[in-house]
């Protein structure tokens, strides 16, 4: 009656079912582990920008401060993991680093997530 399932094809689909599972297992449980992770990502416009030939007949002023160039930067930082980040879990405040020739305007947080957390 099942004399089918004797077939080598049968066979091979049993035993490509079954890899498949283990296979499909393995993943789930790899997603499912407890992992923090902080991720960030930098967008960058540029507002104003004097080029070389007008240096000496343009003035951009930003808060009456002359600048030569300025630029809108969106730095936007998010917890990619699957885990809460604690304050215990880090030491120091995350920083980031412009450059040297880099000087910040202003800056804003625009959102939070959830918004309860601390807009420093």
């Amino acid at each position: 009656m099942l004399d089918f399932l004797r077939d080598q094809l049968w066979q091979f689909v049993g035993v490509a079912i079954s890899v498949v599972s283990i296979v499909v297992s393995i993943i789930f449980s790899l997603k499912q582990r407890a992992r923090k992770g902080l991720t960030y990502k930098i967008e960058s416009t540029s507002l104003v920008s004097i080029k070389d030939k007008a240096k000496g007949k343009i003035q951009i002023l930003y808060d009456l401060k002359p600048i030569s160039d300025a630029d809108l930067v969106l730095l936007k930082i998010w917890n990619s993991g699957n885990q809460p980040i604690l304050q215990t879990d880090y030491e120091d405040p995350i920083t980031f680093n412009f450059g040297s020739k880099t000087e910040i305007l202003s800056h804003d947080v625009i959102e939070t997530v959830p918004n309860n957390i601390k807009k420093r």
